[in-house]
């Protein structure tokens, strides 16, 4: 296997993970919302969130979006130590 070069902060070059980003912005903040505070934009995209967690999943449409994480989160490896930039 090869590395491949890709352009930092270009996520239309690398794959299915990185697109999540335009595309959530695209689902989430569209259209464009307006909060006073950082807390109210908060709640309001938990929401959003939650609401989408009970559609079915793209890939197992027999499975919701919630039942699949709930079988990935135990594969997930707990996070390292905070970066200190």
């Amino acid at each position: 296997m090869e590395p491949i070069a890709c352009t930092p902060a270009s996520d239309w070059e690398k794959g299915q993970v990185e697109n999540q980003g335009p595309f959530l912005r695209g689902r989430l903040g569209t259209p464009k919302l307006t909060f006073k505070e950082m807390e109210s934009l908060n709640a309001g995209l938990y929401l959003q969130c939650e609401a989408r967690g009970s559609r079915p999943n793209t890939e197992q449409q027999d499975q919701t979006i919630d039942a699949v994480f709930a079988e990935e989160k135990a594969e997930l490896r707990p996070l390292g130590r905070p970066f200190d930039g």
